[in-house]
């Protein structure tokens, strides 16, 4: 009779606790879900269609470099070119230049020596409106009053063709008709239809632009053939001189007197210290 008993107690029991055990299955399944604990976000992806892409660094920027002169040239236009700085100086004689000159525009018998004539580098305007340099060979005496009427053409944009030393003086022959308007100084020769000895002899005169300022016999003759066309004094042209211009007012302060005033016949591209 207690065995029943305590058989009947123990199935009471089990049966008891397979239905808390329902219950608290039951429970579980009606409670709301619980919110996911937030959690830390995972890099996105690049996209595939652009893939990314490292930008190069930055270079530092150069120091600014110093700009260089530019030229305001002749003929009324301005040259947007870099240019030397213009330079005008005088120098002895010597080295290079003296081996130039000795044979060429100087020879034994010439009325000074190459002692007495200096060298002038200057600067001037080309045809082409570019800045250049060239040389003159003068007597030691005008060299500085010389040297300062480059200047000022320089200056005032006076274009000149050519400044070189002069060719070689032949006498008894007129190469007058090339076209190659060199401007120059001392040349070791006689007046032009004369035997005395030019003021280029002495380093005492200048000619300036040949063909475009001719030398003009009384006859109307020239001794180039290319000035034939500025023979014609009334139409200017670049390169021109005339009278009451730059060129002529800049000889006439140092008291050098102008070929094209003289009477009998016109040398406009001359001038000298000496009258002639």
């Amino acid at each position: 009779m207690r065995r029943t008993r305590r058989s009947i107690g123990n199935a009471l029991a089990v049966v008891l606790l397979l239905g808390a055990c329902t219950t608290a299955e039951a429970a579980r399944d009606t409670s709301p879900p619980a919110a996911p604990s937030p959690a830390a976000p995972s890099p996105a992806a690049p996209s595939p269609a652009e893939p990314s892409r490292a930008e190069p660094p930055l270079a530092e920027p150069s120091p600014a470099k110093p700009e260089s002169p530019v030229a305001h040239t002749s003929t009324g236009d301005t040259d947007a070119r870099p240019a030397a700085r213009p330079r005008f100086a005088i120098a002895p004689i010597r080295g290079a230049i003296r081996r130039e000159i000795v044979g060429t525009n100087w020879h034994a018998g010439c009325p000074v020596g190459p002692r007495e004539l200096r060298l002038l580098r200057v600067t001037y305007r080309g045809f082409d409106g570019s800045t250049k340099r060239g040389p003159l060979v003068m007597h030691r005496g005008v060299a500085d009053e010389v040297l300062g009427v480059f200047r000022r053409l320089y200056r005032h944009r006076f274009p000149i063709k050519h400044i070189a030393l002069p060719p070689r003086y032949r006498p008894n022959r007129y190469a007058y008709d090339r076209i190659r308007s060199v401007t120059a100084g001392f040349n070791c020769r006689p007046v032009t239809d004369g035997d005395s000895w030019s003021q280029h002899a002495f380093g005492l005169a200048v000619d300036i632009n040949p063909v475009e300022n001719p030398y003009v016999r009384g006859d109307g003759s020239v001794l180039r053939k290319a000035a034939l066309a500025y023979r014609n004094r009334m139409r200017a042209r670049r390169g021109m001189i005339r009278e009451g211009d730059i060129v002529v007012r800049s000889f006439d302060r140092i008291g050098w007197s102008w070929g094209g005033r003289w009477s009998t016949i016109k040398d406009y591209m001359h001038f000298s210290a000496g009258g002639s």
